[in-house]
């Protein structure tokens, strides 16, 4: 019986692949369509929907927008009102295919309106041309259900990070807003210039700042925040714990710890750091 279910399988397993095979001869994307463009007059936000590629997006000098993908998959790029739109997707069968495909999208240097990330596996790259003068929007939301995302060189009057999992590595990025939400996965900070709202359910946080030029609010369900600051901070702290820990390594003035508390202040104190911790741990230092 056992023999039989077996052969059942293979015949089935041919099968599927032979039409699988078949269907893609049949529907394969052509070359045109894997090169697509689009004008950006008028537009106001790029969404990027991607799963299954690695991701590239590269600034330059240019008027349109153009995207071209490297192997498995289909590439989808239009535009809904002032929103272009830009997305790929593999048929099940790919998902057994360990070589990714490669999307390269080349954006103009200076569109400067709302850019929205969404990862569902795979990587995804984006850089701006130098810390010095980054890539400037107005809004730029990422979110990551797996996979890797790479972050540099960026200006964000708005950042919001949303991760299911996956890890999120950022090199200088300045926003006048930081949101962060993470169930798993990690995050990893370096030159990060901005007010910090961090709220963990699971998983890793590491910031480091050069200056601290504003509030920064931790909520850890579970897991470890760690957040580097200057020597020459303004803060008054101000945390919680249910189950965990906070550590500040800053000598605090009129600092007081009771009850499962911690306050005190630390230069100026211009600057608030309020942080709650049931189980996990946050590290100021």
């Amino acid at each position: 019986m056992k023999t039989i279910a077996v052969l059942l399988l293979i015949l089935i397993g041919g099968y599927l692949i032979l039409t699988e095979s078949s269907f893609s001869t049949f529907s394969l994307t052509s070359e045109d369509e894997k090169v697509q463009s689009d004008s950006m007059d008028g537009m106001r936000k790029v969404e990027v929907d991607v799963a299954g590629a690695e991701t590239t997006i590269i600034t330059e000098k240019r008027d349109d927008i153009l995207a071209e993908l490297d192997g498995k998959g289909t590439l989808e790029l239009d535009q809904k009102g002032k929103t272009v739109r830009i997305k790929v997707r593999q048929g099940w069968f790919n998902w057994f295919n360990f070589e990714r495909s490669e999307l390269t999208i080349f954006l103009p240097e200076n569109f400067n309106q709302e850019m929205e990330l969404d990862i569902g596996s795979g990587s995804l790259e984006l850089k701006g041309p130098s810390a010095d003068e980054p890539l400037s929007l107005t809004e730029l939301t990422v979110h990551i259900g797996s996979g890797d995302v790479s972050l540099e060189n960026i200006h964000a009057t708005e950042f919001i990070h949303n991760g299911s999992s996956g890890d999120v590595d950022i090199k200088h990025l300045t926003t006048e807003s930081g949101t962060f939400d993470l169930s798993s996965g990690g995050v990893h900070i370096d030159h990060y210039q901005g007010p910090l709202k961090a709220d963990l359910s699971s998983g890793e946080l590491n910031v480091q700042m050069d200056q601290l030029v504003g509030d920064i609010e931790v909520d850890v369900s579970s897991g470890s925040a760690n957040i580097d600051l200057p020597e020459d901070s303004d803060f008054t702290l101000s945390g919680t714990v249910s189950s965990g820990d906070i550590h500040c390594k800053f000598p605090l003035k009129n600092q007081s710890t009771e009850s499962r508390k911690i306050q005190g202040s630390y230069g100026s104190g211009e600057h608030s750091i309020d942080l709650s911790v049931s189980s996990g741990s946050v590290n100021i230092y």
